[in-house]
């Protein structure tokens, strides 16, 4: 019903274009305030061990415009967006160390402390009917569709095995994702290694680690969706004739993570998530129309 919804907005606004007579041109470029919204957070004993925060942007552009009548019209716009968020996990969890001669790998539980900043970077194609009441106001609404080019995070964990004391938790790892290049099992070697001895055997523990890193046999990589779909609602406010400023809110139909690759922190078998999860945005803008 979504893509119903957003394949016929896509349509009349495509026909609109067609049909109109009167275009202008411009360009816009602002900040995005982005977050991702789950609609199944992970729980333990009823405690909330996940959290989405907000993040930052920013997003740059044209804008095609054709006016019906001197309220009424249509605009396109072709941006670079980025889009993502912070997200924290504090709980039981698991991880996988290398053994220091490579043969052997071990899953070990514990207690995970984790935070990751989020940038996806899109071609963002927003089509929207405005409306002009006051020569300083226009509002407007409308569909888009995004195809991600980038998506990449940056933070830090820390983790306590069970049993471990406080004092000899693993601390620090820094986390480097490329969601779309990294592999199974990485890490960065260059940036430094620990050798540690855990249940009798000697552990290689990275400084730095890839996306997939602890990834469990069975789960696919490339953990977003390239195609997002959104609807938004935006007010500009005019300065002058051409220079105005902006508010957009952008709200997500489609689950932009892929099911296949969605796994749970929680459990150290395989247990991939069912959730949805959407991109939330707000954008303030500046453009200028020709």
């Amino acid at each position: 019903m979504q893509k119903i919804i957003i394949t016929s907005l896509l349509i009349l606004l495509h026909t609109a274009f067609v049909f109109a007579q009167e275009f202008s041109y411009g360009f816009k470029a602002g900040l995005n305030f982005s977050r991702i919204s789950t609609d199944d957070i992970e729980q333990f004993d009823g405690m909330d061990l996940e959290t989405f925060d907000q993040n930052s942007g920013f997003h740059l552009g044209i804008a095609v415009t054709t006016k019906f009548s001197e309220i009424f019209g249509a605009r396109g716009e072709f941006l670079f967006s980025q889009k993502g968020g912070r997200y924290d996990f504090q709980g039981p969890s698991y991880t996988n160390f290398s053994s220091f001669t490579g043969d052997n790998i071990e899953s070990q539980t514990g207690f995970r402390s984790m935070n990751i900043n989020i940038s996806n970077a899109y071609i963002d194609i927003p089509l929207s009917l405005y409306l002009r009441p006051l020569k300083w106001l226009e509002i407007s609404a409308g569909a888009n569709v995004a195809v991600l080019i980038s998506s990449t995070a940056a933070g830090e964990m820390n983790f306590t095995i069970d049993g471990q004391a406080e004092e000899d938790a693993f601390r620090a790892i820094s986390l480097d994702y490329r969601y779309f290049k990294d592999q199974r099992g990485e890490s960065i070697p260059e940036n430094g290694e620990e050798i540690r001895m855990i249940n009798g055997t000697s552990f290689k523990i990275p400084k730095t680690i890839k996306a997939y890193y602890d990834l469990q046999s069975g789960a696919e990589t490339g953990l977003f969706n390239r195609l997002d779909f959104g609807l938004h609602a935006s007010a500009n406010f005019y300065i002058n004739k051409s220079l105005y400023v902006g508010a957009r809110f952008n709200y997500g139909l489609v689950d932009i993570t892929d099911n296949k690759s969605d796994r749970s922190l929680v459990s150290e078998d395989l247990v991939l998530r069912d959730d949805i999860d959407r991109n939330l945005s707000m954008q303030a803008s500046i453009g200028f129309s020709f």
